[in-house]
């Protein structure tokens, strides 16, 4: 017995407990029934409460009775009811699992009893020692049920660290491990302990709390089903609700009682307590979510529905009721419908709707969220009944109890209806409660009434309102009359309660928190504390303290109040704006000592020690000066040293300190700490610079040169007009005024250098002191010239610098003559950019001052280091500038250009004007890079897929690796080839390189981003140093739109700025280079998270909670190596944006609308821990496309009309083409359908792609598109979500199986097409395949080692060749191939096979020629647009830039075959019989296929193998590979059977008609009843050849008229229709009644001959005219029943053998049979996880009503039925004859196992109609004997065997048995023995059996006429005569003879028969022959 039934068993018990259930005599169970017929029950209140009915039958007490299995005891059972199954303790002190609850579970010890534990393996009871309370084994309840109560209930895990079914919670649930402790597995049956072994979490009843909290975390709480497979109450997951199956899953199915776990067989399917959660699901979809019960008539919160709701019952079916106690099942029982803890959903529903839906409470008194409304709403109490109150925790039930009113989850509804009414003014409870345990429906303190008859409080007592002392004025009381009445008088004015209480606690009348009175004794409170005004430290200075007198100062004061009225200062002591305080410097106390208390005071340890500070100077001093003195008298100086207004303290920049270092000691100082550190401020100088506007180039201190910086970073000159006007920037760098300083080499004399540039106005090129070049400038920076004109024209840049006239001023290798310089110059008017010594850059400029370039025409076009150099070193014009490449640059009218650098490559270059640079662009993106500086971005990754970075060192080529020297192509370098021997061949450099031309090392890559812009959602700003750190980056993107991103804030005395990355990121300290007041990190760390705050992404892992701030919402994200740095890690930061310009979508996150940011559309993953970025629900803001390698876009903006892709694939994709405006309009339409995208809002009221309409997403942001009462008219079937278009009409299509709930579907002529049209499946590629018996073809070359080969068993020798592609070599492509080296037959081969084969002309057939060749096929670079992203570029025929692509055996390959149509394929896709370009010209131009005509769509063409032309199965759609000239068949083969079927079917019917009117006009000569019989069995036999005769005839016309040559392609019409069927029963039913009528007549001979010979024949009587009715009718009825019975439907399953469809549906062609119609069925319903039994299985019988109600199934047929036509029994073969050959495909043969030890398939009705007709055969053989041995016997009996006119009567019967014997003979025997020889296997005559049987078995009709009638004999013999007279025919007379006596003969054969069987030779007396009849 399972638990759960004996559970039932003892809820019956509950249940039916009413009255007295037990008897006098003391017995119990079944077999002491009571009166009613039930079994007896104990008394429970009496001595023997217990009974166990297979023990003794009696009630007793002891444990025989009580505690074993079957035992019943009945106390505790009234215990538990009357305690509603919430005690978990027994009366009797026992305890553990021995001594179980009623229902099962382990009983527990009272936790407020004197014996709260147990010692479950010791006696099994409750005790209070350490026995049994702090033993191993031991179990204190108090902790338990005090730890469980503490965390309301929530807490899943015990201290004891016991688990599962047998150590309950108080609750009742099982007990589960702490999944984030030590020990989170459970083994229920091991030893019930958590813990972290094997033993505990691996093996099958395992349970690992940490993987089933994990997955259920992950999944955001909605995944139903646990990862172990457990299920049912006994496995609940995480939030208590029993764990369900996944209904998608393999095990689907749950049975709770069984073995908990999901499984799929019956016992978990189909059980009576098996919940099938499959079914569940696929019925809660299609309902749409509102049905709100379940299929399988379960209920309750056992049986939850997909939402997770307790599952009720139909209202209006025929169990409406539920007992969610008694077996979870829908009924209407007493026990379902009326018990307490039934619902009866009838009339729950039937209240609702008589309410109108407003009736919040049921009938049944149960409320909660287990008891929904049927609007789905928890169900709530009559706030004006009996019972006000529930608890949904408690029982679910409406109550009154404190269980139901007061505790913690209590709701009263009287309350609640009270406060609303009032709109919540009312502060007291209609109950009498008050104080903090009993809140209002806001949850703050109820109060009492104070006009009430009970005004005060007791809030430490009882908690109820009174009017004693004890209520109103004990220390804890609160008299509110009071309260109230101040509160009025002050008109509510009044913050402060008389009785001193204060916090959210003790609310005032209006509800707001009572604060203290800021001018009373005690003006502080800690609401956090005792919720009193005190004035102590406890009151007044803790974290959660508030100080209303201070509060109320600063208030007044308007915040302008610097001290605190505590008289504490400092940086510990707060002002309310976070401030530090100060000291009054008007009171007694204006000093503050900073480093002692914080306090202040006056004594000289508060006013004049180091630290200190005198309020009374500081405010003194900054009065007196108007508040303009900035800097203050105690020389403290920052942030931490504010002026009265507030703002940091300066330093005097007219005293002996003016410099400031914020960031050391807060002091003034004039040292170099002070004034020349980083943080320093030299406010002196800093005066003085602003005093000039800027124009003051030397500083105060007297340095100068390149270290000592003027402000604006520009090095620092010398006072031309002071003492010390020279300086030596290279001595110590001071100005002076001695010869070290002035006229030394390195030394300026500014008086000399201002003098000559103001008297020439600032354009003087050369100075008076004759020094020149780069290192002596000019004021203005530019580099000093010579003069041309003067006697030193010449300048020596690199030693001397001195203009001069000799060689090594004019021509040596660092001289400039400037004659020559300026004569170029005025000679080409100031064009010439270049010149003549070389020199180029800055540092060498032109005339004009501009920096000298370099001629791009000549010889030296690029300007490397100060020289203009060439190509023979490649660094020089790569690295630097290269004019050729400036000069198209500039002749583009562009910034940046696409040129060809010297390496021969193609790169987007960029040029600087103003800087001299050149530098390089990304082409699909704005990063820039050069070759100098630092790594920065690398450009294999910034650069990715960019044509223009090649990336090809290190390839793998074929099998030989070859090492790239260089490495620079990572940086744009050019591509170097190490030089090898292989094979005795040298390999070709495809660069010639030498020396030191390709190089080793790596040169990384310089990214500079350029063109900076604000706001442009791009992080371009640097810092005022030049560097990204953390000052000012991203400051570009800190004020956008009106919103501000970041903070401001002062670091180092220096106002600063902090991008999002630097907030909340807890580094503390001015000197770390954060905010000195630590704005950076105030409020930024939490304990606990909220909805407003998230785990900090951080680069140290420190995962803090910190705020999200408004500044810090969607922000731009800062870059780190690359990486996008967000502030949250879940990226909660780019949610709730309010900036319109920042929102990049909308959508539902964490269960509310939100808009997330465009920063994290189309965001996959994280930068650094690449995981999943999961922000909106179902993923929706990563639903994007790569359109292109560098166009990636969300969905939803596609198909807006704005190209969002350079080549606008956005707006032209597939999808695009059928929007919501092509939908035919429906007359109910009133507006244009249009939608606002949820990504992409600013696109507002545009058409969509129809393929997004009704998809299960939401696309549009009033969800229009998936409202299905908007779309489902414009539906042509709601099944297949086809929609109606406003120019084509609606047509049935091709069922795609369900994915995820969504329809999709194929048209017709998109089926079988090679193209895969079913969404996430490969279901329509499948099916046609099997469908159609596609055969598969080997397209892919076979691997021998790394080497490709095309050689194979049939080919002898083999040798490898280089593949080269028509355009050439391809650097990293080299391919070998191993290949045949003589020609080979190429249309057997296909995919990479035939075009390697073809393209190296190893084909025999002249036709093959190579696809690759022809100007359209070359690849280059931008070659296949959209395809193969992950691109590396290399050369090609090193003349040309291409690319290659991953190969799947390592390496690089580059087998693309291009299409017409630019789309690019695979090799292995070409000649591979499918189109794969889409266009054809894949296909189009092989040899290997022959092309069939598409019939549904004329543009399209099929392709087939060759060998697939003429093998009998149907290929084509249109039928051309069976039908054409070389294998078009006809009904009849040739002219000679078609002839015979002439010939013979007209002298059949000729011969047989006339037979059949002959003899049938001769019945009324008939005097003897044999003769009648004779004459009407002969006229069956004529009747059944003339039906022979008939079909030959018909079959004939058919054939040459109707048909002709186009029989083929009407061939499945012919054979599946009415014609052919009704000629197969018309030949039948001949041969058969002509045969079985020649056996009757046979018999009937031979018997008158043998039994009767004596008897004189009678004559013709009414029982004669019977009997041959008799044996006619049997006769005809025998034939038409073989004829007809294959045609009956019940037994079509056995005799049809394939079924035709109509062509339009495509996936079947031909006659496809049983076994490949369960073949496609399998394959489409595996699908749809419906099972198909195994084709191959002989247990699969599917019969043709099953196989075509499921092919119905696979299409639409809403706009018609699926045609289709069964291959009947005679459509066999196009002569439709009977089936004695049986095909290997028939359904007779295919269905029949082995049933022989031969093996061979038998059919029983092919073998019983071969033993009837043989039998038939023998019959008339043996009959024909027998009357010629007999017919001898009489003659030689009579004594007339010498007459000789009886021996040539003998004779004649001889010869005429003969021919009937011989004609019987030849029809039959030779097809009996073809077919059973085929039927054994032992031969196969499917091909010519019908041929065979034209020409045989028509014989025997033709001759039987001859045979039998002797009328058509004489009747033929006369027409030969006449013939011959008339053309005057002789014959010899021996001939005429032969004929006369043939003639003759045949009449006298056919009179002694018939003789014979008539007439009896009467002997009298030993049978005289005289007495005998004379035959003649």
């Amino acid at each position: 017995m399972t638990g759960d039934l004996k559970l039932c068993i003892l809820l019956l018990v509950f249940n039916s407990y009413s009255g007295e259930r037990w008897r006098d005599d003391g017995k119990c169970g079944q077999h002491s029934p009571l009166s009613d017929g039930t079994p007896a029950e104990c008394d429970p209140d009496g001595e023997n409460p217990c009974c166990n009915d297979g023990y003794d039958g009696q009630c007793g007490n002891t444990t025989e009775h009580c505690t074993c299995e079957y035992c019943i005891h009945y106390k505790l059972l009234k215990d538990r009811k009357e305690s509603r199954g919430l005690i978990k303790w027994r009366y009797d002190g026992r305890c553990g699992r021995e001594f179980p609850l009623p229902d099962y579970t382990a009983s527990q010890c009272d936790p407020a009893g004197e014996n709260p534990c147990c010692n479950h393996k010791s006696s099994g009871h409750c005790g209070n020692t350490t026995e049994y309370c702090t033993c191993e084994q031991c179990t204190d309840y108090r902790i338990i049920y005090r730890e469980w109560e503490e965390s309301g209930g929530t807490q899943k895990w015990r201290t004891d660290k016991k688990c599962g079914s047998d150590s309950p919670l108080p609750d009742g649930s099982p007990a589960e491990c702490d999944p984030d402790g030590e020990n989170p597995c459970c083994n229920d049956e091991y030893d019930g302990q958590c813990g972290n072994t094997t033993e505990h979490c691996t093996c099958e009843q395992c349970t690992d709390y940490s993987i089933i909290y994990r997955d259920w975390e992950e999944s955001e709480s909605t995944e139903k089903w646990r990862s172990d497979n457990k299920c049912g109450s006994g496995s609940p997951l995480p939030d208590g609700s029993p764990a369900e199956c996944d209904p998608d899953g393999e095990n689907p199915c749950c049975n709770g009682g069984y073995d908990g776990q999901c499984g799929n067989t019956t016992e978990h399917c189909t059980c009576e307590q098996c919940t099938d959660y499959s079914i569940i699901y696929r019925d809660w979809e299609e309902s749409e979510s509102t049905e709100k019960w379940r299929s399988d008539n379960k209920c309750g919160s056992g049986s939850p529905l997909s939402d997770g709701s307790p599952a009720e019952c139909d209202p209006d079916g025929e169990n409406p009721c539920c007992n969610d106690g008694y077996d979870g099942q829908c009924g209407n029982t007493t026990e379902h419908c009326t018990c307490e803890q039934c619902t009866d959903y009838s009339i729950i529903y039937r209240d609702w709707e008589e309410s109108e839906s407003t009736q919040k409470w049921k009938s049944d008194k149960k409320c909660g969220s287990d008891s929904p409304l049927p609007d789905g709403s928890p169900a709530e109490c009559d706030p004006d009944g009996e019972n006000p109150c529930c608890n949904d925790r408690f029982d679910g039930q409406c109550g009154n109890t404190t269980e139901h009113c007061t505790c913690g989850d209590c709701i009263d509804y009287k309350l609640l209806k009270d406060w609303t009414e009032s709109g919540g003014l009312i502060r007291w409870r209609y109950d009498g409660r008050c104080g903090g345990e009993f809140p209002l429906p806001d949850y703050t303190t109820s109060q009492c009434n104070p006009a009430g008859e009970n005004p005060c409080c007791n809030h430490r007592s009882s908690g109820n309102c009174g009017n004693t002392t004890e209520y109103c004025t004990c220390e804890g009381c609160t008299d509110y009359r009071t309260i109230y009445r101040e509160w009025e008088e002050s008109g509510g004015t009044q913050k402060w309660r008389a009785d001193k209480k204060c916090g959210s606690d003790s609310p005032l009348p209006d509800g707001s928190p009572a604060e203290c009175d800021p001018d009373g004794e005690n003006p502080c409170c800690n609401g956090g504390n005792d919720g009193q005004c005190g004035n102590t430290t406890e009151h007044c200075n803790c974290e959660y303290c508030v100080d209303y007198k201070y509060l109320k100062d600063w208030t007044d004061s308007d915040g302008k109040l610097q001290w605190r009225y505590d008289g504490k200062c400092g940086k510990l002591n707060l002002l309310p704006n976070a401030a530090p305080a100060k000291c009054n410097p008007y009171g007694e106390h204006p000093c503050c000592d900073h480093r002692s208390s914080g306090h202040c005071g006056n004594t000289t340890d508060h006013c004049t020690c180091e630290e200190c500070t005198d309020y009374r100077i500081i405010y003194r001093e900054w009065e007196e000066s108007g508040g303009t003195q900035k800097w203050r008298s105690d020389k403290k100086c920052g942030s931490d040293s504010p002026l009265p207004d507030g703002s940091p303290a300066e330093c005097d920049p007219d005293g002996e300190n003016p410099c400031c270092n914020d960031g050391n000691d807060g002091q003034c100082g004039n040292t170099t700490d002070f004034c020349n550190c980083d943080g320093c401020i030299n406010y002196k100088f800093l005066k003085d610079w602003k005093d000039s506007e800027g124009k003051l180039q030397w500083r105060y201190d007297g340095k100068c040169g390149r270290v000592n910086l003027l402000p604006n970073d520009a090095p620092s000159e010398c006072n031309p007009y002071g003492e010390h006007p020279c300086c030596d920037d290279d001595l110590d760098g001071h100005c002076g005024n001695t010869t070290n300083h002035c006229t030394c080499e390195g030394c300026t004399d500014y008086r000399i250098v201002y003098k000559d540039w103001e008297e020439s106005g600032g354009t003087l090129k050369w100075r008076s002191d004759k020094k020149c070049g780069y290192k002596v400038n000019f004021p203005d920076g530019k580099p000093a010239q010579c003069n041309p004109d003067g006697e030193n024209p010449c300048c020596n840049h690199e030693e001397i610098g001195q203009c001069g006239n000799t060689t090594e001023h004019c021509n040596c290798v660092g001289c400039t003559d400037y004659r020559i310089i300026y004569r170029d110059w005025r000679k080409s008017s100031g064009k010439q950019r270049w010149r003549y010594d070389g020199r180029c850059g800055l540092k060498y400029p032109l005339p004009d001052g501009t920096p000298a370039e370099c001629d791009p025409d000549g010889e030296t076009p690029c300007c490397f280091l100060f020289w203009c150099t060439n190509d023979e070193n490649k660094d020089y014009c790569l690295h630097h500038v290269d004019f050729r490449v400036v000069k198209k640059v500039r002749e583009s009218g562009r910034k940046c250009s696409l040129a060809r650098l010297a390496s021969g490559f193609l790169k987007t270059v960029c040029y600087n004007e103003n800087g001299f640079e050149q530098y390089f662009k990304c082409e699909y993106s704005d990063v820039y890079y050069d070759y100098n500086g630092e790594f920065e971005y690398g450009v294999t990754e910034v650069c990715k897929n960019d044509t223009h970075a090649y990336q090809t060192c290190g390839l793998n080529m074929g099998n030989q690796v070859f090492s790239a020297i260089d490495s620079w192509v990572l940086c744009g370098g050019y591509i170097c080839e190490q030089k090898t021997e292989t094979g005795g061949r040298k390999q070709h450099s495809y660069i010639d390189c030498t020396g030191n031309d390709c190089r080793t090392g790596n040169m990384d890559c310089k990214t500079r981003r350029r063109n900076k812009k604000l706001c442009d959602d791009r992080c371009d700003s640097l810092n005022i140093l030049g560097s990204d750190d953390m000052f000012g980056y991203c400051v570009d993107e800190s004020n956008c739109n009106g919103y501000k991103y970041g903070l401001n804030c002062t670091v180092m005395k220096q106002e600063r700025y902090f991008s999002v990355q630097h907030v909340c990121d807890g580094i503390f300290g001015e000197l770390l280079g954060v905010c000195k007041d630590g704005l950076d990190e105030k409020d930024c760390f939490f304990t606990n998270s909220t909805a407003h705050t998230c785990t900090r992404y951080d680069l140290r892992q420190t995962e803090a909670i910190v705020p999200i701030l408004d500044y810090t919402r969607c922000s731009v994200m800062d870059t780190v190596y690359g990486e996008q740095i967000p502030y949250c890690q879940n990226y909660l930061d780019q949610t709730n944006c309010s900036d319109i310009e920042r929102v990049g979508g909308y959508c539902e996150v964490n269960g509310f609308m939100s808009t997330v940011s465009k920063y994290v559309v189309c965001k996959d993953s994280d930068d650094q821990t690449k995981k999943a970025i999961k922000l909106c629900k179902n993923d929706e803001q990563n639903e994007c496309l790569l359109m292109k390698r560098d166009c990636k876009i969300h969905k939803h903006k596609m198909c807006d009309g704005i190209k969002d892709c350079s080549d606008g694939s956005d707006e032209f994709d597939d999808i695009c083409k059928i929007t919501t405006d092509e939908l035919k309009r429906q007359v109910t339409d009133k507006t244009k359908f249009t939608c606002t995208r949820r990504f992409n809002p600013k696109r507002e009221g545009y058409k969509i792609p129809v393929s997004w309409i009704m998809d299960n997403k939401t696309d549009c942001m009033d969800g229009e598109d998936e409202n299905i009462h908007r779309w489902k008219n414009k539906f042509c079937s709601e099944e297949t979500r086809q929609f109606r278009m406003a120019d084509k009409p609606c047509t049935d299509v091709f069922n795609c199986p369900r994915r995820n709930g969504k329809a999709s579907f194929v048209p017709f002529h998109q089926l079988c097409d090679g193209v895969e049209s079913c969404d996430d499946t490969n279901v329509e590629n499948d099916v046609c395949k099997i469908a159609r018996d596609f055969p598969i073809k080997k397209i892919t070359a076979h691997y021998i080692g790394l080497m490709r080969s095309i050689c194979n068993e049939s080919v002898s020798t083999c040798e490898i060749r280089e593949f080269v592609r028509p355009w050439g070599d391809v650097l990293g492509a080299r391919l070998e191939l191993r290949v045949p080296t003589t020609r080979v037959e190429c249309n057997k081969f296909f995919g990479e096979e035939y075009l390697f084969l073809s393209c190296l002309d190893l084909c025999k057939e002249t036709k093959a020629s190579c696809l690759l060749k022809g100007a359209n096929r070359k690849l280059e670079h931008d070659s296949c647009p959209g395809q193969y992203l992950d691109r590396t570029f290399t050369l090609g025929n090193n003349s040309f830039l291409t690319f290659l692509n991953n190969s799947d055996n390592g390496g690089y390959h580059q087998d693309f075959y291009r299409c017409n149509n630019s789309r690019c394929v695979d090799y292995k896709q070409v000649c591979d019989l499918v189109d794969d370009c889409g266009d054809m010209s894949d296909e189009e131009n092989c040899i290997n296929h022959m092309i069939c005509e598409d019939t549904l769509q004329r543009n399209k063409r099929q392709f087939i193998a060759l060998d697939q032309k003429c093998d009998g199965i149907y290929d084509c759609f249109n039928l051309s590979d069976e039908c054409n000239e070389d294998c078009g068949r006809q009904i009849l083969g040739n002219w000679v059977i078609k002839i015979t079927c002439w010939f013979m079917g007209i002298l059949a019917m000729l011969f047989n008609l006339f037979t059949v009117v002959n003899e049938s006009l001769s019945l009324k000569d008939c005097e003897t009843e044999q003769m009648m019989i004779s004459k009407v069995l002969m006229s069956l036999i004529g009747s059944g050849d003339f039906l022979i005769g008939l079909y030959l005839a018909i079959l004939s016309i058919y054939d040459s008229i109707v048909f002709g040559k186009d029989f083929c392609k009407n061939q499945a019409e012919w054979l599946t229709g009415i014609p052919c069927l009704t000629l197969g029963v018309i030949s039948t039913l001949g041969s058969q009644i002509s045969l079985f009528t020649m056996t009757v007549l046979s018999v009937i001979r031979m018997y008158g001959l043998t039994c009767k010979p004596m008897r004189v024949p009678g004559p013709v009587s009414g029982k004669s005219i019977l009997k041959v009715t008799f044996l006619g009718m049997m006769t005809i009825t025998a034939a038409l029943a073989i004829a007809v019975l294959p045609l009956v439907p019940s037994l079509e399953d056995y005799f049809v053998q394939g079924m035709y469809y109509d062509p339009s549906y495509r996936v079947f062609i031909g006659f496809p049979n049983k076994e490949r119609h369960v073949k496609v069925l399998k394959t489409y319903n595996e699908q749809n996880g419906t099972e198909i039994e195994d084709p191959f299985s002989t247990s699969a019988k599917m019969t043709w009503k099953e196989i075509g109600e499921k092919v119905d199934g696979m299409f639409s047929q809403v706009h018609g039925k699926l045609t289709r036509n069964p291959v009947h029994f005679y459509g066999n073969d196009g002569v439709c004859l009977f089936k004695y050959v049986v095909r290997t495909d028939d359904a007779r043969r295919s269905r029949q196992p082995a049933v022989n030890e031969a093996g061979f398939n038998s059919d029983p009705v092919v073998w019983t109609m071969l033993a009837v007709n043989l039998f038939c055969f023998i019959v008339i053989t043996c009959c024909y004997i027998v009357i010629v041995c007999r017919t001898r016997q009489s003659s030689q009996k009579s004594g007339q065997h010498d007459n000789q006119d009886r021996q040539k009567n003998e004779r004649a019967i001889q010869n005429k048995i003969m021919i009937i014997i011989t004609t019987d003979f030849i029809c039959w025997v030779p097809l009996i023995l073809i077919s059973g020889m085929h039927n054994l296997e032992f031969i196969d005559a499917s091909e010519w059996y019908s041929s065979f049987a034209m020409i045989v078995l028509p014989l025997n009709s033709v001759i039987n006429p001859l045979v039998y009638d002797k009328a058509l004999g004489e009747l033929i013999n006369k027409k030969l005569e006449w013939l011959k007279k008339t053309v005057g025919y002789c014959i010899s007379p021996r001939r005429r003879v032969s004929k006369n006596v043939t003639s003759g003969r045949i009449k006298e054969i056919e009179i002694t028969v018939i003789t014979s069987i008539e007439c009896v030779e009467r002997v009298d007396g030993g049978g005289d022959d005289e007495n005998s009849i004379d035959p003649k």
